[in-house]
């Protein structure tokens, strides 16, 4: 997700930066507004595409495996980034219960196939559909109310709410990014300018109009409101539509071509963003999985059978550790650097202490009593699976080892809510493997076929590809 807000951002962001440098103070407002649509679309789009795929994918991320999302952090973006859908939501809905308030109580008629509502409030002149909102028609002149419909028929004719409705869900779901905004006003100014062009043969008596409506009170964000965006830059834009374009100036509208290629090429996922693998070269890279043998298609007892049927495969190892026989690193060490102490694996498997109040029943007082409750070794069903990957494309396969193996915990707040996981330890899997491999997995209903533990962690090592 951050890389795709990166490039999207990316994106959007150079194609702003050439928009304004290059095109915004230009009069090609069809062209114009083509480019904000598709670069805007580009941006949201593109970084989603993946081409010409290379193959197999042999750098498989491994980040879900090496921790959960149910973090405290992860819960609270979530939460935050869906109470700012909400309001955006709250707010387009607010919108149009203003719209549909205008349209139930304002005086209705009819013209050039229009319906035209007088609301009676103080506002510009907004449209909507096919509706017209005004606050009263007979405040208008004969010219100035051909201007409102020229202007308003002509969002109409250009389906610019087509535009607005895009942007409008852009903005719920990416309501934090400022560059949406952005892109939303240049779309608005474009719009203006397409829909003032209408009424450019009396730019001075238009732009005298838009003066006088510039101090009422623009329409909601989903309808199109007569004196939305700067004057200024309108009135400007009405008197430069009347000047020759040059062919310097029509070299411009190119811009869109290598812009188009370059995103395609560095804000996609493609053959050339691939990591590559030369002839006859060796290729690794360590990859983590999380095995959680009580997911089966039915239920096992896991244990592993020797003298004892009921000791667990945590409890082999603790025991091994403890006795000397192999060496447990930290749990989050995947580098096998950080040696554990028998001290310090023992501390993490004593529960903490529970505060119980007992009633004396000679004397009726209230006692308080501290508890500590054995390990839960049967508890723990997680392991992480640390695997080297090493691929050889001469003979195209890629031979997958284990190299460590590490219970996982799942972590509980006081109030039972769970906070995410932590590794008790890590061992190297030829550690575990000497301790593990002679004992079989335990199910009282399997009486035909055993199967070890090395079988189950590790059931094939070497797969053929072709890349």
């Amino acid at each position: 997700m951050l890389q795709y807000l990166i490039n999207t951002t990316a994106i959007w962001l150079i194609s702003l930066v050439l928009f304004d440098a290059f095109l915004r103070r230009e009069s090609y407002h069809s062209y114009n507004r083509f480019y904000l649509l598709f670069t805007f679309l580009l941006g949201a789009l593109l970084p989603l595409w993946k081409w010409l795929a290379a193959g197999n994918n042999y750098s498989t991320s491994s980040d879900h495996a090496l921790y959960t999302a149910g973090t405290r952090w992860a819960i609270w973006l979530i939460l935050i980034y869906l109470s700012g859908v909400l309001v955006a939501f709250s707010i387009l809905v607010i919108d149009v219960i203003k719209l549909v308030l205008l349209y139930r109580y304002g005086n209705k008629s009819a013209q050039h196939g229009w319906t035209v509502i007088e609301t009676g409030k103080e506002h510009s002149p907004f449209s909507c559909l096919d509706v017209f909102f005004v606050t009263r028609k007979d405040q208008y002149t004969a010219d100035e109310w051909d201007m409102i419909v020229a202007h308003e028929m002509q969002h109409s004719r250009l389906l610019h709410l087509i535009d607005l409705f895009i942007m409008q869900f852009t903005h719920i779901i990416l309501w934090f990014h400022p560059l949406v905004y952005i892109y939303s006003k240049r779309l608005n100014l474009v719009h203006e300018y397409q829909a003032d062009s209408a009424a450019s043969q009396r730019p001075g008596e238009y732009g005298r109009f838009l003066i006088e409506q510039a101090v009422l009170q623009a329409a909601p964000t989903i309808a199109h409101s007569f004196n939305r965006s700067p004057i200024k830059n309108r009135i400007a834009m009405l008197t430069k539509n009347a000047s020759p374009r040059t062919g310097k100036s029509n070299l411009k509208l190119l811009i869109i071509f290598p812009l188009t290629i370059f995103c395609l090429v560095f804000f996609t996922k493609n053959s050339y963003s691939e990591n590559k693998v030369k002839p006859g070269s060796v290729w690794k890279k360590q990859v983590a999985r999380i095995i959680d043998i009580s997911e089966k298609e039915e239920p096992l007892d896991h244990h592993l059978r020797d003298v004892s049927p009921d000791t667990t495969i945590l409890e082999m190892m603790v025991n091994a550790i403890n006795a000397g026989k192999v060496t447990a690193y930290a749990g989050y060490d995947n580098n096998f650097t950080v040696k554990l102490t028998k001290e310090t694996l023992n501390e993490m498997l004593v529960s903490k202490p529970d505060t119980i109040t007992l009633t004396d029943p000679v004397s009726g007082k209230e006692i308080t009593k501290v508890t500590r409750k054995d390990f839960d070794f049967n508890a723990i069903h997680k392991y992480r699976i640390l695997e080297q990957w090493t691929f050889n494309q001469s003979s195209g396969k890629t031979e997958i080892e284990i190299i460590g193996i590490a219970p996982i915990q799942d972590i509980y707040g006081y109030d039972g809510s769970f906070r995410g996981v932590r590794g008790l330890f890590f061992l190297h899997f030829n550690d575990a493997w000497n301790i593990i491999n002679r004992y079989e997995l335990y199910h009282p209903n399997n009486t035909i076929s055993s199967l070890i533990w090395n079988d189950y962690f590790n059931p094939g090592t070497t797969n053929t590809v072709h890349p």
